[in-house]
């Protein structure tokens, strides 16, 4: 699916529009045949400063004008109220001669109609709900589609209204909206998203005791317009919102953070504005000079992964519904949603917070995607790996590990040959394993790794626990147990000294069938699990003996696991046991080596550099010490890659599947077993 954004300067401008729209609705006068009335106040907030635009140029006060009406609902009937008193001042008398509403004291919902003169002037009031919002409607229908209301509480008896002070916080925005180029869109929804829960009110009720109650509040709205805007470079389009804002927000809330507007076409997102967050404050109507559109940028949301693969300067933008993948929701449309930077390998971090001139990131944002929340991440001018979480009410809900990279994998295609294969950065490299079963296109490198050269810290990559998504930092330092680990770097550049680690034991779940880790995993991506030899056979999936899941990373039904370390169109490989073949390279990484004897023969191996590089394809694994599943380093000279299985052993002490290649006897095998909860680097394979 393809999006198109529109990037609109980042300031408001100021000064206000002015307008010379003239009403002309042969509306006949409001009739005074015993009226029943109530007096709406929507609050003048006169004295404040603008929030948007020069001094008080920006803003001014909501006034009621002539032939104003409000239509007012409860349950079961509606009436019309026109406005007798009060022109051109903020608060006005309004009078029917319904008497439908006598006696009646269950709730009421009020709401201005389209063609009140106040929203359809420029001196006031002013929007176009379209001719689908009627006056007549029934409550259902304006409550449905977000209609308008207004204020305050009120009881009829007797055919008298009794007002009450209480009033919803009432504004007006009003964007002069111009593209600069690209062709016209028809615009037939607007949605303004804010930055906080409950920012605005749908819809008011009151009580007949003259109590207000909010309902329907949320983080955005969204108003539908009928006939449709056309957005074009030609020419400038007004338009107007009325929005009813939550009176408990405050200003100090917002500071720092987005609003977002969004321009729909049918269903798909054609526009998306993203603005400092404003208090607008009850009683003002805001205005502003231009709202240019600087241009229209075709956009690819890109498939779901837990890990996405960047060149320096380049961008993505993809759903966050990998959340969900496993089948538990945890992120829906509707929630308030942050996204932040958990932490990464280069000082320069998140441009946005860091500062910094080279950065790793350089912007990372929410967006609003066809079918929910997407990220939209670029990066910066360094190559390195970065995590990054989407947070609801303070709790990780998912996080993606951002790989920047010149290396692009999927950037051509295998020949029919085995062999090695140039792409972008680097190369792939197709072989067929030891049995004929399997044709295999490999990564030149471990995951994480920003190159793929012998002898260099930055080709060991990141390491995994087995059947997590979340990576954690190798050992970059030569096989010594005193040595400092590579220090990784919050959002503005502060080292991390050390990744929390806490027992299996301590994870979150209680013992017993059924009972896991995994979301405790999911919430907390960068703490590192240890679990002893004797527990689970050292996994970090439960603190029981026989509770694990071997489908973590290899579904029983087959295809991609939810929680695959590896980028859109790869897959932690397979290890695909052959007969009794078990101190072999098999499956994925079968015919790397036979035996022991035959390595030797095989393989060319650099002591100094503790390089093993194949002398046909030209794989080369850079020995890394893994991390323990105690959570210390192992200090001999070793590489164990992560398979998606279990070993060839099923009675073996460890239930995680690897392939091993080492200079300690030369050989490679993948029938070893290995403790999950320790952690080894990945070599991703084609997902075909």
């Amino acid at each position: 699916m393809k999006k198109r954004i529109l990037f609109f300067m980042s300031l408001f401008l100021a000064g206000m529009v002015s307008c010379s729209e003239q009403y002309e609705n042969e509306m006949n006068d409001p009739t005074e045949d015993n009226p029943t009335e109530w007096k709406v106040g929507l609050g003048l907030g006169s004295t404040t400063r603008a929030l948007i635009g020069d001094a008080d140029n920006g803003k001014r006060p909501v006034t009621w004008e002539l032939y104003d009406e409000i239509t007012v609902f409860n349950n079961t009937v509606s009436a019309t109220f026109s406005l007798d008193e009060g022109v051109g001042t903020s608060t006005g008398l309004f009078k029917t001669v319904s008497s439908d509403f006598e006696n009646q004291v269950n709730y009421y919902a009020v709401y201005a109609p389209r063609d009140s003169v106040s929203f359809t002037s420029g001196t006031g009031l002013a929007v176009n709900f379209g001719s689908n919002f009627l006056m007549d409607g029934t409550a259902d229908e304006f409550v449905s589609d977000n209609m308008i209301m207004s204020s305050p509480a009120f009881q009829f008896t007797d055919n008298q209204a009794t007002a009450a002070t209480i009033s919803v916080s009432t504004s007006v925005l009003e964007l002069p909206l111009t593209l600069s180029s690209g062709e016209p869109l028809n615009i037939n929804a607007i949605k303004l998203i804010a930055p906080v829960a409950d920012y605005f009110v749908t819809r008011a009720v009151f009580d007949g005791e003259g109590n207000v109650s909010y309902t329907e509040k949320s983080s955005s709205i969204t108003l539908n317009i009928y006939p449709t805007i056309i957005l074009s470079a030609s020419e400038t389009t007004v338009v107007k919102f009325v929005l009813w804002t939550n009176p408990a927000i405050t200003e100090a809330s917002l500071a720092g953070q987005e609003m977002v507007f969004e321009f729909y076409e049918v269903q798909d997102v054609v526009c998306e504005i993203r603005k400092p967050a404003i208090l607008f404050e009850a009683g003002n109507y805001y205005s502003v000079n231009e709202f240019p559109c600087e241009g229209i940028e075709d956009i690819e949301v890109v498939p779901l992964a837990n890990c996405y693969m960047i060149a320096p300067g380049d961008s993505v933008i993809f759903s966050t519904l990998q959340a969900n993948a496993d089948g538990t929701t945890r992120i829906s449309p509707a929630d308030v949603l942050t996204v932040e930077y958990l932490w990464g390998d280069q000082p320069g971090a998140l441009k946005t917070a860091s500062g910094a001139t080279d950065a790793l990131i350089d912007a990372l944002s929410l967006v609003e995607l066809e079918n929910g929340p997407g990220i939209s991440v670029t990066a910066g001018s360094l190559t390195g790996n970065a995590v990054i979480a989407v947070k609801k009410n303070d709790v990780i809900c998912w996080s993606w590990h951002i790989w920047v990279t010149d290396y692009a994998p999927s950037g051509a295609q295998p020949g029919q040959a085995d062999g090695n294969y140039n792409v972008p950065g680097g190369i792939i490299q197709k072989y067929t394993n030891v049995d004929g079963a399997v044709t295999n296109v490999f990564m030149d490198r471990n995951i994480g790794a920003t190159t793929a050269a012998a002898g260099l810290n930055t080709s060991k990559g990141l390491q995994y626990q087995w059947g997590r998504k979340d990576p954690f930092r190798s050992h970059w330092q030569d096989f010594e147990n005193n040595t400092e680990e590579p220090p990784v770097y919050d959002k503005a550049g502060t080292p991390i000294t050390t990744f929390e680690t806490v027992k299996t034991t301590d994870a979150g779940m209680a013992a017993g069938a059924g009972f896991n880790n995994v979301e405790y995993t999911v919430q907390n991506p960068d703490v590192f699990i240890t679990a002893g030899n004797n527990i689970n056979k050292g996994d970090w999936y439960s603190q029981t003996n026989e509770v694990a899941d071997d489908a973590l990373w290899k579904p029983a039904g087959g295809g991609k696991s939810p929680y695959d370390p590896c980028p859109a169109g790869w897959r932690v490989p397979s290890n695909l046991n052959s007969g009794d073949v078990s101190n072999n390279a098999s499956g994925a990484f079968g015919g790397l080596g036979a035996t022991g004897a035959d390595f030797t023969a095989t393989y060319t191996v650099n002591a100094d550099t503790t390089t093993v590089s194949h002398k046909t394809l030209g794989f080369v694994f850079v020995l890394s010490p893994q991390r323990r599943n105690t959570g210390v380093f192992l200090t001999t000279r070793i590489l164990n890659l992560w398979t998606n299985g279990q070993p060839y052993n099923p009675t073996n002490s460890a239930n995680g599947s690897i392939t091993q290649v080492a200079t300690d006897g030369f050989y490679a095998n993948s029938g070893t077993g290995q403790r999950r909860a320790c952690a080894l680097h990945v070599r991703c394979v084609k997902d075909d």
